[in-house]
């Protein structure tokens, strides 16, 4: 379960809650406005693909009872491995966001 690094996505229209209900994984966490877009906005996926050429960014674990609220201005990283890569599956609740 790798992903390319330094690649974030975001949502507009909804909140994601991602709670791993087998497996532990990473998920890095950064304010849009830090980021470049790399694939531009597409709302029928509600999806936006940017990138990120520094290393710092907000780092949580979650699984074994944690999860991630992520919130439209969040861009996530999700599915990086701890110390190896593993099994992993997930629960994601997407939350509509009144705009």
């Amino acid at each position: 379960m790798l992903n390319n690094p330094n690649v974030y996505e975001a949502h507009r229209q909804y909140i994601d809650i991602q709670f791993p209900i087998v497996g532990t994984e990473i998920i890095r966490c950064k304010p849009i406005e830090a980021l470049n877009t790399t694939l531009e906005y597409n709302s029928e996926k509600d999806y936006v693909q940017l990138e990120d050429n520094d290393q710092f960014y907000t780092q949580c674990r979650v699984g074994n009872g944690y999860f991630a609220v992520l919130y439209p201005n969040d861009s996530h990283e999700p599915q990086l491995c701890l110390d190896k890569p593993e099994h992993i599956k997930n629960v994601i609740l997407k939350i509509p966001v009144e705009l």
